[in-house]
């Protein structure tokens, strides 16, 4: 079966390039002298006329006044000859008339404007003509003339006319060998299996071999194909087609004219995807996206002004951030996110929601997968309070089951205390967070970066210094000591009568006296070192 079914495959295209679209092409009748004119009073056109252009002029002129009426008598309309589509053929001395090699039909007659013997007279539209069989007038040695002929939309002959005089032409038609696939019928069995039922019929001694059914993709390519019973002109075949997609479903009939096949003999048709196995979702396609089990799913976060951890001031409004994602697979309801407030920390307003008794609370009636809503939340402190303050956000939706609530997070908040400092190096009062206070420059006490009046002891000037400038070395608070104090007036000493130096008496004694003064001097000098 599997090799049948290759060989039926691999033979479509052949068989596609002979099926059977028209069965009649011309006839080259130059051996008959298709070019030969008969210019006398039996023409019906004077000098007949040889190719389909110059019938339809000479229609068109209708010098004799008789054209129309003559041909339609015999089945030619004007439509036919202006059309232009006639075959070239030719009829016997015998009264056959041949097309593309065979008989189309029999018993010619003819009609002419001139009695000859044979003929018999016809009334056509007021005027008398002369019809005959072919062949009784035919001039010696001429056994066949040149004609063209016209079929009908199944290939039997209609009507005919001579080159050669424009003469018309009936004859018996012959019966036409036809072959034809007529409709194709599709019963879906399964997901990917089809009954299909084609019909065809065969006429004039044409048969019917088998009809053939193929499945073609969307590039035309066939990809299944399934052979009926010889010999039967209708028949029943089950198809199988694996792969999703569109198809394209043909019988094909394979005649003893070639193979054939019509817009009735061709459907089309969807395999579906296989479906998909969980319970309740049997209507989704095996690929898709959504047929895995329900996972229902949700997350939340918080930040506090974009961050896990803030310090913020006292008083001063700053943002929690909550964001709320749907992580499952499924559609989420009645998504409830709430957040409270911890001692000391006040909320003010919320992006949406409601704040009610320190609470935030918002509620969401459809999240959908993958979505994510974000919301804000402003607060404050209004006082200082030690340590590290948490906060907690909260999200609960009846979807998940399992805990109450579903998911939260957390962000957390630190106040600053801040204090005035000395800063020793700068000696100015400064404001500082309580804990960057660092005592090897800096001292609680403002007091000691306060102005304080100082003498400078350098050169007994006063200054304004800071405290915390002050050093005993270099400056006393006792502002008096920039001010200066008396000189004592020295003694006035009465001058020395000198006596005559006359002995060693009068040396020690001049030796006393220089020694006095050197001791009162040096008495003197020391006495004003301890004033200082």
């Amino acid at each position: 079966m599997k090799l049948a079914r290759a060989v039926i495959i691999g033979g479509i295209v052949a068989l596609l390039s002979l099926v059977v679209l028209g069965h009649l092409e011309g006839d080259n009748a130059l051996a008959l002298n298709p070019s030969a004119r008969d210019c006398d009073n039996n023409s019906i056109i004077y000098c007949g006329a040889i190719t389909p252009d110059e019938l339809a002029t000479k229609y068109a002129q209708n010098k004799t006044g008789d054209l129309p009426a003559l041909y339609s008598h015999y089945g030619i309309s004007a439509t036919m000859i202006n059309a232009k589509s006639q075959k070239q053929g030719y009829v016997t001395k015998a009264g056959d008339v041949y097309y593309n090699g065979k008989v189309v039909a029999k018993k010619a007659i003819s009609v002419g404007r001139q009695y000859n013997t044979g003929s018999w007279a016809v009334g056509i539209d007021g005027r008398t003509y002369y019809e005959r069989y072919t062949g009784t007038n035919y001039a010696a040695g001429v056994d066949a003339i040149a004609v063209h002929i016209w079929f009908d939309a199944n290939g039997k002959f209609v009507a005919a006319v001579m080159y050669s005089c424009g003469n018309a032409l009936i004859a018996t038609p012959v019966e036409v060998p036809t072959v034809a696939c007529d409709t194709l019928t599709v019963e879906k069995i399964s997901r990917t299996q089809y009954r299909l039922t084609g019909k065809a019929h065969a006429t004039g001694g044409a048969t019917i071999k088998a009809i053939h059914y193929y499945a073609f993709d969307s590039v035309s390519k066939p990809v299944v194909g399934v052979a009926g019973p010889d010999g039967q002109s209708t028949s029943t075949v089950t198809m199988t087609i694996p792969n999703p997609g569109t198809y394209k479903l043909q019988a094909i009939a394979l005649t003893s004219m070639g193979n054939t096949s019509s817009d009735g003999c061709t459907k089309s048709v969807v395999v579906d995807q296989e479906p998909c196995p969980i319970p309740g979702k049997e209507n989704l396609p095996k690929n898709s996206p959504q047929c895995v089990e329900d996972k229902p799913g949700v997350s939340i976060t918080k930040m506090v002004n974009n961050a896990e951890h803030q310090t913020v001031l006292v008083g001063s409004i700053y943002e929690y951030e909550i964001s709320v994602k749907n992580t499952g697979n499924v559609p989420l309801k009645d998504v409830v996110v709430t957040d409270t407030a911890p001692a000391g920390v006040a909320f003010i307003s919320a992006s949406s929601g409601e704040i009610t008794g320190g609470t935030w609370r918002n509620t969401l009636p459809t999240l959908a997968v993958g979505e994510s809503l974000s919301f804000t939340i402003a607060a404050k402190i209004a006082a200082y309070k030690a340590g590290v303050i948490k906060n907690i956000a909260c999200v609960e939706t009846p979807t998940v089951p399992g805990g109450n609530p579903d998911d939260c997070d957390d962000a957390t908040v630190e106040t600053v205390r801040m204090i005035d400092v000395c800063d020793l190096r700068s000696h100015t009062i400064v404001r500082i967070n309580e804990k960057d206070f660092n005592g090897d420059h800096m001292t609680k006490d403002v007091s000691q970066c306060e102005d304080l009046k100082v003498c400078r002891l350098s050169d007994k000037t006063v200054v304004t210094i800071k405290k915390s400038q002050f050093d005993a070395q270099l400056y006393s608070k006792t502002l008096n000591d920039c001010v200066p104090k008396p000189q004592p007036t020295p003694p006035v000493t009465p001058p020395t009568v000198e006596l005559p130096h006359t002995g060693i008496i009068d040396t020690f004694g001049s030796s006393l006296g220089l020694g006095s003064l050197v001791g009162a001097s040096h008495y003197y000098v020391a006495s004003r070192r301890s004033v200082r």
